[in-house]
């Protein structure tokens, strides 16, 4: 029953989800560019999705305190930088054009002598949802 309820949720919401990526998408290219002119970032590579159902489904089943409306990456970006002095400065340029509820760098969890995951996460929230935004190296 709970899966059925969860299915038609996503089924209700995912075309909000499908206009806000393409609304953050036809910004975030527009500023890519411009940024990269401005501010000499050099980028690897940029996209985007939504999330797919049984990431949802997932995501629900192991974080059971979790109501759907509040999964802060049903719709996210990523933007993979050369250097990290590149994801910073994207980092900074996003912080400028969406209200920024979180930042995460997932390095900063890492121990002194571990190498892992160099990435940062920013929950970016504006008129239609949330957005999660991930720069990396």
């Amino acid at each position: 029953m709970l899966n059925k309820v969860l299915n038609n949720w996503y089924n209700d919401n995912k075309e909000k989800y499908e206009n806000l990526e393409y609304r953050v998408d036809s910004k975030m290219n527009v500023l890519l560019g411009k940024w990269k002119k401005e501010s000499n970032i050099h980028i690897h590579a940029v996209n985007s999705r939504i999330k797919e159902r049984e990431s949802f489904l997932k995501k629900l089943k192991l974080c059971t305190d979790l109501k759907p409306e509040e999964i802060e990456d049903m719709c996210g970006f990523r933007i993979v930088c050369y250097s990290k002095k590149d994801v910073e400065k994207v980092t900074l340029l996003i912080a400028k054009e969406f209200d920024i509820k979180k930042i995460k760098k997932k390095s900063e969890q890492l121990k002194e002598d571990e190498v892992g995951y160099q990435s940062t996460h920013l929950i970016a929230s504006i008129h239609q949802g949330d957005m999660e935004s991930h720069m990396k190296t």
